[in-house]
């Protein structure tokens, strides 16, 4: 596979990260769900596939709402984001 291929699948798997996880942040949030392992088992998950605009911006509200329940760990994620794209 050409690196085009390779471009073109990792949109195509941020698409559908951003997709299936998108719905699960929105359910989280409008739920007030306090669960810190589910939170941050999605985060890990997307966390790969920020390089996606879309995926970026449902990573940072998750964060964003992640860091009233848990600000330590919602920085260490703020801080992984930016070991990886920064």
């Amino acid at each position: 596979m050409d690196v085009s291929g390779i471009v073109q699948r990792l949109k195509e798997f941020a698409k559908l990260a951003e997709v299936n996880y998108g719905y699960e942040i929105e359910e989280i949030i409008k739920l007030r769900v306090e669960d810190g392992e589910r939170i941050e088992t999605l985060l890990d998950l997307i966390l790969d596939c920020c390089f996606d605009e879309e995926v970026l911006i449902i990573y940072k509200k998750l964060v964003k709402y992640y860091y009233g329940i848990n600000e330590v760990a919602a920085i260490f994620y703020i801080n992984a984001y930016r070991e990886l794209y920064e």
